[in-house]
């Protein structure tokens, strides 16, 4: 096999990189959805979880595109912590 000039051989190389860079990028994306599998989990099952994370969102908005597309988590986020903050009170009445 001939070797390959210079030009070629940086060629080679930005291919290797980008390929590198795309696996990464693939990475990156599994980590994101797992982590926010995750995440949405907890905070199904634990409503003071729930209420720290929409003070949160609150107190960092997030864009407007993102809150439409979120709008129906936050929704049933809220609906979770109604449901907790109701069966406390009725515990507490008992």
């Amino acid at each position: 096999m001939a070797r390959k000039n210079p030009n070629e051989q940086i060629a080679a190389a930005r291919e290797m990189l980008a390929r590198a860079q795309a696996r990464q990028r693939q990475v990156d994306t599994r980590v994101k959805i797992v982590t926010g599998a995750l995440a949405l989990g907890w905070l199904r099952k634990d409503p003071r979880a729930a209420r720290a994370f929409l003070a949160h969102i609150q107190a960092n908005p997030v864009r407007d595109q993102d809150a439409e597309l979120l709008a129906e988590l936050f929704t049933e986020l809220r609906a979770i912590i109604l449901t907790a903050q109701q069966q406390s009170q009725a515990n507490h009445v008992s």
